[in-house]
This record gives C-alpha cells, sequence and structure tokens, in this order.
C-alpha cells in the first residue's frame, strides 16, 4: 500500500540525495520542477508559532527569516536556541523538510482526529486541503509535499490536531488506502 506521506518523503529524499536537482510536480514536463532546490539556513530561534506553522530564525548577519512547517516540524524549536534547517522553496514560501513532517504534537495540546471523506479542494501552495464528511467540509493545513497525488474529488483519510484553531493534518490517506465500510 503506497502511502501519501511515503511519496512525498522518498521525493524530499531524491531532493536531498541529489544536490540541486527538483522533484517533479504530478502533471509537470520533466525539467520544470516545482520545488527549488534544498537549502540550509542557521541562526538563532526568534519567534516559534506552532498554530500557524511559522519560525524565525536570524542568520549571523542579523537577518530574519521566516519558514514554515507543521507543528510536529517545530516542536522541539525554541527560542534563543541555535538551529540548522534544511528548507526548499515551495510557490514562493520557505518550506522544512522531511524530518518530523507528520509528526504529531502531544495528545496534550489537542486530541487527534480521523475523518474520511471526498477533498472538495487542495492547495499545493499553501499546504491547504479541503474534505467534505457527513455533510460537513473540514479545512487542514499540512505540509505542501503531502499534497502531492491527491486530487479534487478524490476519498481520502486524514487524522488531525488542532492548535490555536487550525487543523493540521499528521496522517493522510489516498482513495486506494482508505478501506471502505
Amino acid at each position: 500500500m503506497r502511502r501519501i506521506v511515503m511519496g512525498a518523503v522518498l521525493a524530499l529524499g531524491l531532493l536531498v540525495g541529489s544536490g540541486p536537482a527538483q522533484a517533479q510536480q504530478p502533471g509537470q514536463k520533466k525539467g520544470a520542477g516545482a520545488f527549488s532546490p534544498l537549502k540550509q539556513l542557521q541562526g538563532v530561534v526568534r519567534q516559534v508559532d506552532l498554530g500557524q506553522g511559522r519560525v524565525v530564525i536570524a542568520a549571523s548577519d542579523g537577518a530574519a527569516t521566516e519558514l514554515r512547517g507543521t507543528p510536529g516540524q517545530l516542536l522541539g524549536l525554541k527560542p534563543g536556541a541555535k538551529a540548522s534547517l534544511r528548507y526548499v522553496p515551495v510557490s514562493g514560501q520557505l518550506w522544512l523538510v522531511t524530518e518530523g513532517m507528520t509528526r504529531p504534537v502531544p495528545e496534550s495540546v489537542g486530541p487527534a482526529l480521523t475523518v474520511t471523506g471526498h477533498i472538495i479542494s487542495l492547495s499545493s501552495k499553501d499546504g491547504e486541503l479541503t474534505l467534505s464528511a457527513g455533510g460537513r467540509s473540514l479545512a487542514v493545513q499540512t505540509h505542501p509535499m503531502l499534497l502531492s497525488g491527491l486530487r479534487q474529488g478524490q476519498r481520502a483519510q486524514v487524522t488531525f490536531q488542532t492548535l490555536s484553531g487550525v487543523n493540521w493534518a499528521t496522517a493522510l490517506r489516498s482513495e486506494a488506502e482508505v478501506p471502505r465500510k
């Protein structure tokens, strides 16, 4: 069974292992990668916002850079601590890569819930997915790499946690992986 998460990790692994290579989006022509080469940022953590999925790092020259990431990726980062983070530009935003992408935060922060439904919309630019389940819609945020391979209208299962009013996906399963009841 092919997991969406594994596909994203493998795609990012290709980026990491081959230096300046680019991952290819589904339906894209070869050589027209949507994801830029992997980059590294070292500095001091200035701000962490788990709910919004953002961290601000100040480099040694004082320049501040905002990176996006899932709460699982940002969990261990503390203001004032030194950090060395790998990231990739995705549609104009700087996203952390691979490590902890789907790691749930502790249950004390928010319980994990699982919903199965049909994808109403998705945006790989912002890492947003909206699912229709039981006559209601559910918007979730995730890492854009986890959305590759998903499409509008497809049946999917999402496990998520709510932090600061934002639903963050910790697991995504595509139509072929979701058991029918």
